[in-house]
């Protein structure tokens, strides 16, 4: 099996939200359309993502990472801006904010505004699930990994976004899988 591309989209997630049930695939129809008419950009991650990807995992939320515009600060408190989902139906949505790991230009170098939403680059992806928080899954990572996901390829784009979780990655990389 060749590699999995370390910056491309994978091209299987209609597959993926077939396999991952009726209410996570309307959630991701919901959510979608509902960042597009507010001017939100966004991309899939978590593990929806990762089942993009091939990983085959359970799915519980829909999750994407979201560029500026979707939050609203004031006096120091970060809300979300009116018409950004935060459940639809039973499966909750949940975000992460672009931050200093990457920029917004490299991310969305092609958007895609349309029926499904487009889905965060896999060394990026990577990058979000290693990150110490509520989107930390390191099982899906090493999932990805022993699943063709190109290591030599991944590691210089954590090395140049997220250097303080190189150590991690290497880790990963060097465990049994």
């Amino acid at each position: 099996m060749p590699p999995l591309p370390v910056t491309q989209p994978p091209t299987r997630l209609n597959a993926a939200l077939e396999d991952a049930g009726r209410s996570i695939h309307h959630a991701v129809g919901v959510s979608h359309a509902a960042l597009d008419a507010v001017h939100v950009s966004h991309l899939l991650a978590g593990r929806l993502a990762a089942r993009a990807y091939g990983l085959d995992c359970a799915v519980a939320d829909v999750s994407y990472v979201v560029f500026p515009g979707a939050h609203i600060v004031r006096a120091g408190m970060v809300y979300l801006r009116p018409g950004v989902p935060v459940a639809v139906g039973t499966v909750p949505i949940s975000y992460l904010r672009i931050g200093s790991d990457f920029s917004a230009s490299i991310l969305l170098e092609e958007p895609a505004i349309g029926a499904m939403p487009p889905v965060l680059p896999l060394g990026y992806l990577v990058v979000t699930m290693l990150r110490p928080g509520p989107h930390q899954d390191i099982a899906a990572v090493r999932g990805l990994l022993s699943n063709g996901a190109d290591a030599a390829r991944i590691r210089p784009l954590v090395e140049g976004v997220a250097p303080d979780l190189l150590g991690k990655f290497d880790r990963l990389v060097g465990a049994p899988r």
